[in-house]
């Protein structure tokens, strides 16, 4: 298995997969309450899409908060309505570094290292990952130092659908495969990362 180069080795889902996915359940309505427009994204929400299951290499579980008007103390409100409804041992931090997002995280899970892109940055291993995406001119953005090349079409969001990931259902975006394209370009298995774009071509 070729391992991508923005991947650490041994922290894939072939792993903890099976642990990302008891958090991801208990997420799930935590954000229901939130009243809050979520869904899955990235990694996950590709893998869902193509084979209904985790990436083996995948280091996270992928969701997104989408909030029209985002601001830094957002970050603050959501963290202070998910922490108090997290048995131990998971937490909540906010990420402000390569990123504006949550992690919720197993505490007892083990850490690394992210590779040189994401500033030396640690990560648990078992982490479901909640991307905030935002309203921009010309459409929906991550806010994201590495995904400042993504804009999705607001109406690739709401309303959203649902989708089967390793057997459970989860909010998916509205239009699954523009949401997918718009991130990552070409989003069959026989992928090749355009430096240039940041996108992947057909091989």
């Amino acid at each position: 298995m070729i391992i991508p180069a923005h991947k650490t080795r041994g922290v894939g889902s072939d792993i903890y997969g099976a642990a990302r996915l008891e958090l991801a359940n208990l997420v799930k309505p935590i954000l229901d309450d939130t009243g809050l427009t979520w869904y899955l994204d990235g990694g996950t929400l590709l893998g869902a899409y193509r084979d209904g299951k985790q990436i083996s290499h995948d280091d996270d579980f992928d969701m997104a908060v989408y909030l029209p008007v985002f601001a830094e103390a957002d970050l603050v409100t959501l963290k202070k309505k998910i922490a108090p409804l997290l048995p131990t041992p998971y937490q909540v931090r906010i990420v402000t570094s390569y990123a504006h997002k949550l992690e919720i995280f197993d505490a007892t899970s083990a850490t690394f290292t992210l590779p040189s892109q994401y500033q030396g940055s640690d990560f648990h291993t078992v982490t479901v990952d909640i991307q905030i995406m935002t309203d921009a001119p010309l459409g929906v953005i991550y806010v994201h130092d590495m995904l400042g090349h993504v804009c999705v079409s607001k109406d690739a969001i709401n309303p959203t659908g649902v989708i089967t990931c390793d057997g459970h259902m989860f909010n998916s975006p509205h239009n699954i495969v523009g949401f997918l394209e718009a991130q990552y370009g070409y989003i069959g298995t026989d992928a090749v990362f355009n430096s240039t774009t940041k996108k992947y071509d057909k091989a």
